[in-house]
């Protein structure tokens, strides 16, 4: 089940159990945000380690550089002909035999121009909606951002998650929803289905 939508819409009297999915929540954001760091903590650290170790047996070739570089080059352009949505810059900070390690090209994967008619459509819609809806607003204060935009962040960038728990969590039934106070049912249960399933469900973008 996801924990947000346990918060959100669970029982107004069960305290408890609001409190234990805002909980679930923010240690999840936590978690992902832990793991990412640590990633690239361990990414960096093995490439310095390797330089260290690789510096004095490395031939003092300006040819030799050039191939390892060209070989980099290559891989990444491979890499992101397979998984467009990643980033160039980020990718040349790490040398050829990390970029392998931790960004290997599986078997089976199928590059974004061997793909059929109806997944590159999928795929260039997904792409196009990261590309404006997501990166165009990236460096935007987190404090103007809507709760789409947050949303987004969370899912595409890792980050501004716990700003969007703790937005949510000030906020009363009615507020999260979008709804008046004297609001029918009928008028929750459209809202419900309109933004709040849209919003807080991990497989909606």
């Amino acid at each position: 089940k996801n924990p947000l939508f346990a918060f959100l819409f669970g029982k107004v009297e069960d305290d408890e159990n609001e409190d234990n999915s805002v909980d679930r929540l923010r240690k999840m954001n936590e978690k992902n945000n832990k793991q990412e760091k640590e990633l690239i903590q361990k990414m960096l650290f093995e490439q310095n380690r390797r330089r260290r170790v690789t510096d004095n047996s490395k031939p003092n070739d300006d040819r030799y550089e050039e191939s390892v570089q060209a070989e980099k080059e290559d891989y990444i352009a491979t890499l992101i002909s397979y998984k467009p949505w990643l980033d160039r810059s980020f990718l040349s900070q790490f040398k050829i035999d990390l970029l392998k390690k931790y960004f290997p090209v599986l078997p089976g994967s199928v590059p974004f121009k061997n793909l059929n008619d109806k997944q590159k459509e999928e795929m260039s819609k997904e792409l196009t909606f990261i590309k404006e809806k997501v990166f165009a607003h990236r460096n935007k204060p987190r404090e103007a951002k809507s709760d789409y935009e947050l949303a987004y962040d969370m899912r595409y960038l890792c980050k501004n998650g716990d700003f969007l728990v703790k937005r949510i969590q000030s906020r009363n039934y009615y507020e999260r929803l979008d709804v008046r106070f004297e609001a029918s049912e009928s008028e929750i249960r459209k809202a419900y289905r309109t933004k709040a399933c849209l919003l807080y469900t991990s497989d909606a973008a």
